[in-house]
């Protein structure tokens, strides 16, 4: 994930290059599992970047998806992504998180 990558170095992407990440992630998020969806929310945390809206939506519902096989840590991850970005997921995600 080129965007954990970045967040590891500390490095913000250029403009163009976060927006085609963003772009290719919307694409393939439905293939992501709860860490790879963990780990993509951590990175936009550690850069600082909240999501656009179309890759917010597609990750609450990968999120919704795969609630249920994921590990604490990886739901934890999800949601201190949300708090330090100042996201309030949806009622659906938070229902899903207090339901497990």
């Amino acid at each position: 994930n080129l965007m954990w990558a970045y967040a590891t170095l500390a490095r913000k992407p250029s403009e163009s290059l976060w927006l085609s990440m963003e772009s290719h992630v919307t694409k393939i998020i439905g293939e992501f599992k709860s860490q790879e969806l963990s780990n993509l929310l951590w990175a936009y945390a550690k850069l600082g970047r909240k999501p656009g809206d179309d890759a917010w939506g597609s990750m609450e519902r990968r999120f919704l998806k795969v609630v249920r096989r994921s590990g604490d840590i990886h739901v934890s991850n999800f949601v201190w992504g949300c708090a330090t970005l100042a996201i309030l997921p949806s009622v659906e995600v938070l229902k899903a998180v207090e339901g497990r």
